[in-house]
């Protein structure tokens, strides 16, 4: 299944979202795995960044910018969904074709069915934007048991320290 999907994911640059494959499958593992619903509307574009950049989107240019200064080394942002214009952000050192790394397909995809399913309005997700990663998280290591994916987990206490910021 792994080979079958990697290859799918190939024809993503030659293809329009919407019809992308393997979007299209983790979307209904997502679907059968959690409560979120999905009605076909269209998916995420992809766009990719130097790390550096997908840094400064996720932390903010001035934080990066004092960490920097302070000789301060911020957390690498594997990748991130961006509610705001239904954008998947992927550092350029990730490699979305190779089926290793396709859990981070599913986390975001959580994020962008969160994000469908209304989600980033509900005044709890408003109030702490890190309270959505729970799902994603969960959504992502069951993925990576279910087909065996040799990866790493998330750390338990970063989890717990994260789920716990606010």
């Amino acid at each position: 299944m792994k080979h079958i999907l990697t290859a799918l994911l190939l024809l993503f640059m030659s293809t329009k979202a919407y019809a992308n494959p393997v979007f299209e499958t983790y979307i209904q593992w997502i679907v059968e795995n959690s409560e979120l619903e999905y009605n076909g509307e269209p998916l995420p574009t992809v766009t990719v960044v130097s790390s550096d950049y997908i840094k400064i989107l996720a932390y903010g240019e001035i934080t990066v910018a004092e960490a920097e200064f302070n000789g301060v080394e911020l957390a690498d942002i594997v990748a991130l969904y961006k509610h705001d214009d239904n954008t998947m952000i992927i550092p350029d050192t990730l490699d979305l074709y190779d089926w290793n790394n396709h859990y981070v397909i599913v986390h975001e995809l959580v994020h962008y069915l969160q994000d469908i399913n209304g989600y980033y309005e509900l005044p709890e997700y408003v109030k702490c934007r890190v309270k959505l990663e729970e799902l994603a998280y969960e959504l992502h290591v069951r993925w990576m048991d279910e087909v065996d994916h040799p990866g790493e987990r998330p750390n338990s206490l970063f989890l717990l320290m994260l789920l716990n910021s606010c």
